[in-house]
């Protein structure tokens, strides 16, 4: 069987890579006539606005919507939540209110009578050792209350040949903390759904317009909903204003809004406002870790440990420690992960969930390595490759000849110092020149001008405060106690 080859061609042959396309949707974006699920406005439609909870940890004690039925304009509440209901992070969603105008759902949810039990609460997704000393009532299936810890331990623990007798052999040890904060998604569209009924006609009884990355798939989440068959709901996204993994389901609210829809026999158009859009319908999780890395001399690592945690809100699951370190395999390694419940929002898929903090956490460790043993990294990662786990190993002619061809488009070898030599301090910047003031530059008479601080590339000069980079190159606070040995 002769073999295929495949290969891009001559630039100039191109009929599309290298040239100026025209986006088809472009016009529609830039003149504004792309309509969103936001922008949605059938005749007769309803506008929600949401009551949401504003305590980190509370109980619902009271919840009377009645007061909100009763003002003009307002057709129906829909709840999210009911009385002695947990509300675990501000935000939160507990009502809805459906109006003629969204001024109107204001109104109703203003005038919705809500108490709540407040309960203590951890927010702090990296005080590993703080999260440990805090616990949480929690009821068992008997009804007994029963303390319980915030914190999941060993939810990953894994050894791999003999890591601390690999860390005492080799001929350099880095010690390193590292992580990434958790992270709204912030899209510009918020979620969101605009549904409508059409129950006496042919065709779909169930149209929602939804801000959605998953248009195959959310109608079959409507229909499992309300009993229907996947053909009788039709989902509709023509343009959406971002999603990055956090728009795949139909959600509570675009539940909400199609059942709101239902009750009043009016189309209704339910959008998360901005501060809820923060909270609520996800965040990429947390990762924070202590790594040890040992190495030869030649920069072939012998040994990983790394100790990581986060949080994933009320869930309280870390990163996934069965794919650290990232894309590689060392002989001798331990991972320990731990997870965090804290009283944030949930969690949701961020571009390869998982992948950006493993990636980050490893590559950054992995780079100080090569800083201590004054390497370059790009030939300290080609001197690893030969561990590259089993779904990255097949890849591994692939990474290096990506290495070179970067190293080569960006002038590295040229361009490259190692941590401290050569970096450019605002501090040790030479003045600039100052010019003659401006009157004295069209011949006007004047006196001499004030004395200017002159500016530095970063501001005025001043002594070097918290942001100047340290004697390794890094800006203070940027990685802390980062600690290596030989």
């Amino acid at each position: 069987m002769a073999e295929r080859t495949i290969s891009w061609g001559p630039r100039d042959a191109h009929k599309l890579i290298g040239t100026e396309t025209t986006r088809l949707d472009g016009v529609d974006k830039a003149s504004g006539f792309a309509k969103y699920t936001a922008d949605m406005n059938q005749e007769g439609t309803l506008y929600a606005r949401l009551l949401t909870c504003k305590h980190a940890n509370a109980t619902i004690t009271r919840l009377n919507v009645e007061p909100a039925k009763k003002v003009a304009g307002v057709h129906t509440v829909y709840l999210f939540k009911n009385e002695g209901d947990d509300c675990n992070w501000d935000g939160d969603i507990v009502a809805a209110v459906a109006a003629e105008t969204a001024d109107i759902a204001e109104d109703g949810v203003r005038a919705i009578e809500v108490s709540f039990e407040e309960k203590p609460h951890f927010v702090d997704e990296q005080d590993l050792q703080g999260a440990r000393k805090v616990t949480v009532k929690v009821k068992k299936n008997d009804g007994e209350l029963v303390d319980e810890s915030i914190v999941k331990e060993e939810i990953v623990d894994r050894t791999v040949g003999d890591p601390d007798k690999a860390i005492a052999d080799a001929d350099v040890v880095h010690e390193g903390y590292y992580g990434i904060h958790t992270i709204s998604h912030m899209c510009l569209e918020p979620h969101g759904a605009h549904c409508s009924w059409n129950e006496g006609d042919d065709g779909p009884k169930l149209i929602a317009r939804h801000s959605t990355q998953a248009v195959s798939t959310t109608g079959k989440q409507f229909a499992s909903k309300f009993g229907l068959d996947a053909t009788d709901v039709r989902v509709v996204c023509n343009f959406i204003g971002g999603g990055f993994g956090s728009k795949f389901a139909a959600d509570e609210w675009g539940w909400a809004a199609a059942q709101m829809s239902k009750d009043t026999g009016r189309p209704v158009r339910l959008m998360l406002d901005r501060p809820t859009e923060l909270k609520t319908p996800g965040t990429r999780p947390s990762g924070f870790g202590k790594v040890t890395i040992a190495a030869k001399k030649n920069g072939v690592i012998t040994a990983w440990k790394s100790h990581h945690w986060g949080t994933s809100g009320p869930q309280g699951r870390p990163i996934d420690g069965n794919q650290m370190p990232y894309v590689f395999d060392f002989e001798n390694k331990h991972v320990l992960a731990t997870g965090i419940k804290t009283n944030c929002g949930p969690n949701r898929a961020w571009r390869a969930p998982n992948h950006p903090q493993l990636c980050a956490i490893t590559d950054t460790a992995m780079t100080d390595m090569a800083a201590k043993l004054k390497m370059d990294p790009v030939d300290f990662y080609k001197a690893n490759l030969g561990q590259l786990d089993k779904v990255a190993k097949e890849n591994g002619d692939l990474y290096r000849a990506q290495l070179d061809r970067a190293s080569d488009l960006m002038s590295w070898k040229k361009n490259f110092h190692h941590h401290g030599e050569g970096g450019w301090r605002c501090s040790q910047a030479r003045p600039r020149r100052r010019s003659a003031p401006l009157g004295r530059q069209i011949g006007e008479v004047r006196s001499r001008s004030p004395t200017v601080r002159r500016r530095g590339r970063s501001g005025f000069h001043r002594k070097p405060g918290p942001w100047h980079r340290n004697s390794d190159g890094h800006r203070n606070g940027a990685r802390r106690n980062v600690r290596t040995s030989s």
